[in-house]
Formats: C-alpha cells, structure tokens, sequence
C-alpha cells in the first residue's frame, strides 16, 4: 500500500501543471458526469419501460444472480410488477447465487408470497444461504442436472459466527418464517428449517433424510427423489428454461425481463464496494499531499459517494426509488451494517419487538 501510494504521488509531482488550468478541467470533467448521470436517470425509465413489453399469458423469466442485495430486491419487484401488469402467465426466476443480505431477502421473500401468478424457481446452478430461502417462496422449484440448494445458517458480515444469545434468537425466529413460507408454497418445512438449524432432524415417516448436527443441502438428485410419490423439494430436473417450461407444462411465450442499466449499474457497486473504498482512500490521500492536483479529490469524491450511495434508490423505476427512501426512513439506524439471507413481513410485528427482529435480520447466511 505504501508503495503504490508512494509510486503515484511521485508521477503527479513529475508533472508541472497550471493550477488553474487543472482546476477547470477536473471541474468539467465532473460536471459533464455529473450531466450524465441526471440525464439518464430520467431518460432510462421510459427507455426501460418501452423495450421491456410483457404480454398477455407470457412466461416471464427473472434472472436472480450475483449477491441478495437491495439492488436485486428493487429489480425483482419491478420485474414483478410489470409481469402482473402485463398479465404473464407465469414467472420463472433464474437463479445463481451463493446468498447475500438478510433483510434483502426478507423483502423479496415477502414479495413473492404476496404474487398472483404462479411462481417458478430453476436453479442454475447455485442456490445456496439467502438463495435456498427465496426458493422455498415460489410454488413450484425445477433443478440443473449440477446443481445444489440449502446451508442457510446466519452469520456475521466477517464470516464468523453470531453469538450465542443472538443465534439462538435468530435462528427460532427465521425457522418459523421459512416453514410458514414453505407451507405455503407447498415445500416440506421441515426441509425448510434444516437449512438454517443444524440441529434440525428431517425424517418422512420412518425413513430418515437428514440427521441432525449438519446443516442440510441437496444436489439435483437428492431434492428430485420421490418418497411416498411426492419429491421430496424440487418437482424436476431441467437442462434450461426451455426444458423447464416443456416439463412444467408452460404454453406461453417466453419472454426475458433483464435489468435496466441503472439496475446494472448498482450490481456492479454492490460487487465493487470494495475496490471503491480503496481508491477513494487513495484519492483523498493524494488530495492532500498533492498542493493543486484537484482530480484525485474529484476521483475520491465520485467512489466514497458510490459506495456509500443507497444501492436500492439507483433503479429506473421512480416509484421503488420513493418506497427505497420510505424503507430506508422507516428502518432504524442504530444496528451495525451486516449480511444475509431470509424472509417475512415486519411490518406486521409488534412495535415492540420490531427493533430486535431487524437487528438479527441485519446478519449473513453462510
């Protein structure tokens, strides 16, 4: 690190520069993004709108990848929305994620429970922690050939455990909500449950599926095998969407909702997070060794307000943009930043015990 910071503070003293001329650039330069960015959050909603048509009795398909984060959560809805506007027949949602934010996927989570069309999830090929809950919210579950769902356990942003008292309180709280949204559904809450709890035994009538002291995941195979003629989680094994609407007996068209790309845009923060806190580090730091070089304070600027920006409010879609900032207003402040995975509504708990369930909700599932 001090060697990179060293390196660069000697290329910007080797370069003699007018203070003045520099100044009016880097605030051209900043001005014309600036320009940009305004432009397009305007113009982008109608653009998006426009090329993303849904029509009567379409089979509509989400892709879910990447980290469960409050820029998924906002794509999801409006994908949502605009498929029940349109009248879809049904929703297909493709997903490949390891996990992500608890209270992300408890909003999604409550979102798909309160859908009207029947609800589809094809895992391809991850749906691990955060992934495997948001599953068990849609009605009907279809598997790649190599693929694998469940290991749902909560923990702290750092990868390391809750501790004891607060595990406890977050995994009885979070079980109850996974089995009510996998009853539902019409899943086994039992398997539900044994995603998050480890001491967890899942057995269908005398056979046993699952001992306790793991936490369970199932591959393709294994949540696709029939016990009492019923599969056990998924209702099938499908080499793609095509497949998938083939087996599921879908007849309509089958049409792709992609994100926006604002959407894309806060995806892409979410991921680079990191990478923008360094550099604006870096920036500030050259700011103020570097008398006159304005740019690297422009540079640092510009990342420190990506990364700390709200990613649910970067969207096209003006009306996820006010409910984004009503949440955010609404949700206390107080509780350390953290990760992933679950679900339900807190809208419909006490006053009283709300603070406490979102302090848990703002863990990780592993």
């Amino acid at each position: 690190m001090k060697m990179l910071l060293s390196i660069l503070e000697g290329c910007a003293r080797s370069r003699p520069t007018n203070n003045g001329t520099t100044r009016r650039s880097s605030l051209q330069v900043a001005l014309a993004a600036i320009t940009i960015f305004a432009a397009a959050f305007f113009i982008a909603p109608a653009t998006a709108r426009a090329r993303q048509v849904i029509h009567k009795g379409d089979v509509v398909v989400v892709p879910l990848s990447g980290e469960v984060s409050p820029s998924l959560l906002m794509f999801l809805r409006r994908a949502e929305k605009a498929a029940e506007g349109g009248g879809a027949s049904a929703m297909i949602f493709e997903m490949d994620t390891y996990g992500g934010r608890l209270d992300a996927a408890a909003d999604i989570v409550n979102a798909l429970n309160h859908t009207t069309i029947p609800t589809y999830t094809f895992i391809n090929s991850n749906a691990g922690s955060a992934g495997a809950i948001i599953a068990l919210a849609t009605q009907h579950i279809y598997m790649a050939p190599v693929s694998a769902i469940g290991a749902a356990a909560p923990i702290l942003p750092t990868g390391e455990d809750l501790p004891p008292t607060a595990r406890e309180k977050t995994i009885s709280y979070w079980s109850a909500l996974i089995r009510s949204s996998a009853v539902r559904n019409g899943h086994n809450p039992d398997i539900g449950e044994a995603f998050m709890n480890k001491e967890k035994e899942v057995k269908i009538g005398d056979r046993m599926i699952h001992p306790k002291g793991t936490l369970l995941t199932l591959n393709a195979q294994e949540a696709t095998q029939r016990i009492n003629d019923k599969p056990l989680l998924a209702d099938g094994i499908a080499d793609s969407i095509v497949d998938l609407a083939k087996k599921a007996g879908l007849k309509g068209n089958i049409a792709s909702f992609v994100p926006s790309g604002f959407e894309q845009l806060a995806f892409w923060i979410t991921a680079l997070a990191p990478f923008l806190l360094l550099v604006g580090i870096i920036g500030a730091y050259l700011e103020f060794k570097i008398p006159g070089a304005s740019l690297p304070g422009i540079i640092s600027a510009i990342c420190f307000a990506l990364f700390l920006c709200p990613r649910d409010i970067i969207c096209p879609d003006r009306d996820s943009v006010f409910r984004a900032l009503h949440d955010r207003i609404r949700r206390p402040r107080s509780f350390p930043h953290a990760r992933l995975a679950a679900l339900g509504d807190d809208r419909s708990l006490p006053a009283a015990t709300f603070s406490a369930q979102r302090q848990n909700a703002r863990s990780s599932i592993a």
